[in-house]
């Protein structure tokens, strides 16, 4: 196998992964209310990562190395902001209880 298509399998797998994980979170949400915050935050990163890896592998002309780039720099501050936003309601759900 060639380092391009390991290359093509590996980003087919997080492909295959985030989105298992944004279907995981739409089914959480909606069936366990105390999570649906954690689900909406586990969905919205799962579904940057679709669009990026959808955009990469089947139509990879649709953005060209730049743009590439600013899409990834995008994930990696939603993730961010995900996780900030994550432990804040932790710690402010921990405080709530007795």
């Amino acid at each position: 196998m060639t380092p391009e298509q390991t290359a093509t399998l590996m980003q087919a797998g997080l492909f295959a992964g985030y989105a298992a994980l944004l279907v995981a979170a739409f089914i959480v949400g909606g069936r366990r209310p105390p999570l649906r915050p954690l689900a909406f935050a586990a969905g919205m990163v799962a579904a940057g990562h679709v669009v990026f890896y959808a955009l990469f592998l089947w139509w990879p002309e649709a953005l060209d190395g730049r743009q590439t780039m600013l899409l990834s720099f995008i994930l990696r501050y939603e993730v961010l902001g995900v996780a900030a936003l994550a432990l804040a309601l932790a710690v402010r759900r921990d405080r709530w209880r007795p």
